[in-house]
């Protein structure tokens, strides 16, 4: 019986991770590169020495358009770009597993995998050329060799001090998101062990300790151009709004009922883990990382400049996941699953709304894509044998053109056709070119 009960077990959870994959792939490779992923494509295009000296972006850490570099050495391709995204998500859902397995409740492992696979909030990340995905997977690595750790009774000797030191620093040099679960981590241990006094506090804080200041000697420019990179997320200021924020990080986005009913699920959560003899050390680690980083990114940027970043938040989007996946257990037995399937269905429509809206309305999820795909798939009309382009005005973004020649090289559909271009010379005007795309550039269709 208790093997029957595992295999449905597994089979719910290959069937949630499966399923999740399919819409991922389904909009890898059906929607148009955005302003945002031609940064990074264009940013790991330069040399090694570049990327790491901060030249091609001043924002982030280069760790992941290092890895980008290397990764395009085998294809340039939006779609096997892409395909790093999706990848993390097959990681993160394993790992996510792994660490639904430590609290020991039998239904947790498949629900966290359920929330994630489904979530709001992940798919807007789990199919983009940006690092926000494989934050993620740094963050839930982390998690996991703690949690074994902590809950190790053999003692200190068997921690991988040394790999716990590599993926904390390897996550801050991935993406500045990490910044938002190593900071409250830090004060976390090092509050424990001035009050514990305890050798695995002092251990796992001198190992956080070593990665911060290994990220430093790798990454020293962070310090010089802190004031550029805080300049490069001034656009946040309007979306201070905890009606803007509150839906996001639920994945709900503008559907104020799915909000209220994930955000009661939360608060149920809550009391859950409230109620416990025992309160889980992980479920510590992710309140106090996710609200230390809500606090203090919204004061400071209400007060000072922002650097509240939805996006970039990921710890609280992760501890959101657990909260709603304990409040199950506020219910007796009888009721649980009516609540579950509650739950799924809430999540299961919001998650089918978003990736429907996301394409048509991509501006409520920050997200700008380009036009050129579009305009490129309206060439068949065209017996186009070259394309031609003008600027009208100067451009908001110099990504815009080079997105345009990304486009016409083929790199954002498959199979691949590539359409040769050039700029438009007034003594060309009179070759046979007609005008069928008049925006910020006029695109000629030439013969």
């Amino acid at each position: 019986m208790l093997d029957w009960k595992m295999s449905k077990r597994a089979i719910f959870l290959f069937s949630f991770i499966f399923v999740g994959l399919l819409f991922r792939i389904y909009l890898a490779t059906t929607l148009p590169i955005w302003h945002d992923e031609a940064y990074s494509i264009w940013a790991s295009q330069h040399s090694v020495s570049q990327i790491i000296r901060a030249v091609t972006d001043p924002v982030h850490p280069p760790g992941y358009y290092l890895l980008l570099h290397f990764w395009a050495g085998i294809s340039d391709h939006l779609y096997w770009l892409r395909l790093t995204s999706i990848i993390a998500f097959l990681f993160n859902a394993y790992l996510l597993k792994r660490l639904g397995e430590q609290f020991k409740i039998a239904l947790l492992p498949p629900l966290l995998v359920f929330l994630y696979s489904f979530s709001g909030y992940f798919i807007i990340f789990d199919w983009q050329v940006r690092m926000y995905s494989i934050t993620v997977t740094f963050i839930f690595l982390s998690l996991v060799i703690l949690n074994k750790f902590i809950n190790d009774q053999r003692g200190s000797k068997v921690v991988p001090w040394i790999f716990l030191t590599i993926v904390n620093t390897s996550g801050l040099y991935i993406d500045y998101g990490y910044f938002w679960y190593f900071i409250p981590l830090v004060l976390f241990f090092l509050i424990f062990f001035i009050i514990k006094r305890n050798q695995k506090y002092l251990l796992i804080t001198a190992s956080l300790f070593s990665s911060g200041l290994f990220f430093l000697l790798i990454h020293p420019s962070i310090i010089s151009t802190y004031n550029q990179g805080v300049a490069g997320i001034a656009w946040l200021k309007p979306y201070l709004s905890p009606a803007f924020f509150v839906p996001y990080f639920f994945g709900t986005h503008r559907n104020t009922f799915f909000t209220i009913s994930l955000l009661a699920f939360s608060f149920l959560g809550i009391t859950y883990l409230i109620r416990l003899k025992k309160f889980p050390f992980i479920s510590s680690i992710l309140i106090f990382s996710s609200s230390f980083s809500f606090l203090s990114t919204l004061i400071y940027s209400l007060l000072v400049s922002p650097i509240f970043h939805v996006r970039s938040l990921q710890i609280i989007g992760i501890t959101t996941l657990f909260l709603v996946s304990f409040s199950i257990y506020n219910f007796r037995r009888q009721l649980r699953i009516f609540f579950i399937l509650l739950l799924c269905t809430i999540v299961i429509t919001n998650f089918i709304l978003i990736v429907k809206i996301l394409p048509r309305s991509p501006g409520q999820f920050l997200i700008s894509f380009f036009p050129w795909k579009q305009v490129v798939n309206s060439l068949d009309t065209y017996n186009t044998t070259i394309i031609r382009y003008q600027e009208t005005r100067i451009l908001p973004t110099p990504l815009l053109l080079w997105g345009l020649q990304y486009t016409l090289s083929g790199k954002e559909s498959y199979p691949i056709r590539k359409i040769q271009f050039g700029k438009l010379e007034s003594a060309t005007k009179e070759e046979k070119c007609i005008l069928f795309y008049d925006s910020l550039l006029e695109l000629y269709s030439c013969t």
